[in-house]
């Protein structure tokens, strides 16, 4: 069967691309995820190799499917260089009252350097920052050693800082305690982070 035959018939077509009417719903959902907006200006090394698989399917003009996974496909790639690009996504926690995102510098850390942790809190109920509280971030591994850092407030609205070494590797149950002020009842969130190997000390030239 000629090209322009299976065209007419559509049997090259998924059968949900026939339709015509679920196409445009997925690439909608295509733009983005998580309401995290558009993704930043690619480097010119991503923008070709989009343009080259953009060119690609633009040579088969009738299909209409392969078009479609294309699309895809350029949108997934793009979506990882840019996440790869602005690092890993804060982790959300929520306590009774409070919505907490956390992240940190380097994520994972690494053993024997500085983490700088960055806590930010919000209402749970009107999402709005929480200024002027107080609290620490605290961490213990299976040998039970333990290291913490009290909250600094950051000039950002709702935002705190703390800071700590882990002195080995593996796996460590972390923490932060937060509350508005002093007459309130601490809250609490918790996780389970990786600690990567201490990274080693590069040769002097």
């Amino acid at each position: 069967m000629t090209r322009e035959a299976l065209h007419k018939s559509g049997a090259h077509e998924a059968p949900w691309v026939a339709g015509g009417s679920e196409p445009s719903a997925a690439l909608r959902a295509l733009r983005g995820r998580d309401g995290y907006g558009s993704v930043p200006r690619l480097p010119d090394a991503t923008r070709s190799t989009r343009n080259a698989i953009v060119s690609l399917v633009q040579s088969f003009p009738n299909a209409r499917a392969v078009r479609i996974l294309a699309i895809a496909a350029v949108s997934a790639f793009t979506t990882a260089c840019a996440e790869r690009e602005a690092g890993p996504r804060p982790l959300r926690h929520f306590s009774d009252n409070f919505t907490v995102s956390v992240s940190a510098e380097p994520l994972p850390p690494y053993a024997i350097e500085r983490t700088r942790w960055r806590i930010t809190v919000r209402d749970k109920e009107t999402n709005q920052p929480v200024e002027g509280g107080e609290g620490r971030l605290f961490a213990s591994n299976r040998e039970r050693v333990t290291v913490w850092d009290g909250l600094a407030r950051g000039e950002e609205l709702g935002t705190y800082y703390a800071t700590v070494t882990y002195p080995t590797s593996g796996e460590w149950a972390v923490a932060v305690e937060f509350r508005r002020d002093s007459t309130q009842q601490l809250e609490k969130i918790e996780w389970m982070q990786e600690v990567r190997p201490e990274r080693p000390v590069p040769d002097a030239p």
